[in-house]
């Protein structure tokens, strides 16, 4: 009988594999009045749930917590979706949270779901299909209503940023049960007058704030799949910040409100002129810092090119000759000089040797008829004319008499 026996985990361990283990218990909404809600210092959402007969407690985790657009208070009636755990430390079971909305719009957000991964699966959320916005729009196309603030903010937005860009307006209903076939037929004129009148540069989807419900158009397939076909850019600036609808995933960027799809849409123009003012600036002192540099450069070729030229050359090279003739004539001076003095030391030295400055002693010099110099009698014979050499003069002799040696 002991066999029989189960232990407190045991049982706790066998309800867990039965609640958590049906699937039919692992992704449903519920619906409830909050009997009570905390949320503790970790993060997570404590709450009870309560009908006329019964009453349940919750948990929603941080993880999903951090997502929560809005929370309940004590006394709300809100749906829930989630999934039966159990909380084994206390043996009881829980309902687990992923989501909570006010009541009545559970259904709506299970539909918004569901459509989500329908679109998904069908590849029109693909980032490698978003198509860039182009910088500068001469023509944007605007589906809304032509009575909504938006439209006003957007007109207001874009004329303060960028007032070149004209702007087309195909007017819908943007809320209640004909709002996505008024989308659609505007959707449809867009690319009519985008083929056949004037291109668009791009179309602006926006619609101010309001509820789930209120923005339900937005979520409509008819729509979503007139984005997708767009051949424009599409942005999307549709209610609040914290408002999503599906048109969001599928356009080619999402703005979070009707004046952030004006902001995305066009540049701004105030912004534009500054920076184009810096860049005249900046091109401006490079274009000038170019011009000196090259008027630099080019004075030097000028330089160089006057140096080579051949007037410049053959001047210098005239200047160079007229040195070197200079030089020339000074070393020939000096020359000559120099020989000047040589001669007249040599002249003086041969003057010193000379017969006739014996002569100018007093001394005589004999010469022969023929010349030649005599210097001993027996050169000489009787009655033989000889030429007496005086510094006087020359006058003729004649030798009388023998020599010793004869």
């Amino acid at each position: 009988m002991a066999q029989d026996i189960l232990t407190i985990s045991q049982i706790t361990h066998r309800v867990t594999s039965i609640l958590e283990g049906d699937s039919e218990l692992r992704n449903i909404w519920i619906q409830g009045e909050v009997g009570n809600f905390t949320r503790a210092s970790s993060g997570h959402l404590y709450f009870g749930l309560k009908d006329a007969q019964s009453q349940i407690s919750c948990v929603m985790w941080k993880s999903a917590a951090v997502r929560q657009q809005w929370l309940p208070e004590v006394g709300d009636e809100i749906q829930v979706r989630g999934r039966i755990s159990v909380y084994r430390t206390r043996g009881v079971y829980q309902f687990q949270a992923s989501e909570l909305v006010p009541a009545g719009r559970g259904s709506l957000y299970a539909q918004f779901e569901m459509l989500k991964a329908q679109f998904e699966r069908e590849g029109l959320f693909r980032a490698e299909r978003k198509r860039p916005i182009p910088a500068f729009p001469r023509r944007l196309g605007i589906v809304t209503s032509a009575e909504a603030d938006a439209l006003q903010d957007v007109l207001r937005t874009l004329r303060q940023r960028w007032n070149d860009t004209h702007v087309v307006l195909f007017h819908s209903l943007v809320q209640g049960a004909e709002a996505p076939f008024h989308l659609e037929r505007a959707f449809a004129q867009a690319e009519e007058y985008h083929g056949s009148v004037h291109p668009l540069d791009a179309l602006l989807l926006v619609r101010g704030g309001g509820s789930l419900e209120d923005l339900w158009a937005f979520n409509d397939e008819r729509v979503v799949y007139a984005v997708h076909r767009s051949s424009m850019p599409v942005i999307t600036g549709v209610g609040h910040e914290t408002d999503t609808t599906l048109v969001d995933f599928v356009a080619d960027l999402r703005a979070p409100t009707p004046t952030g799809a004006a902001v995305a849409a066009v540049p701004d123009g105030e912004e534009i002129a500054q920076g184009l003012g810096n860049l005249t600036f900046r091109l401006q002192g490079q274009v000038l810092g170019l011009l000196n540099w090259h008027r630099d450069r080019l004075a030097q070729q000028d330089v160089r090119l006057r140096n080579a030229h051949p007037v410049r050359v053959l001047q210098q090279r005239g200047q160079d000759l007229d040195g070197l003739e200079a030089r020339l004539q000074r070393a020939m001076s000096a020359l000559m000089r120099q020989r000047k003095a040589d001669l007249h030391n040599a002249t003086g030295r041969l003057g010193s040797l000379s017969p006739f400055r014996v002569l100018e002693r007093g001394y005589s010099m004999i010469r022969k008829e023929d010349g030649k110099v005599v210097t001993e009698p027996n050169q000489t014979v009787a009655g033989e004319r000889l030429q007496v050499h005086s510094q006087g003069g020359i006058y003729a002799v004649e030798r009388i008499g023998e020599s010793e040696a004869d």
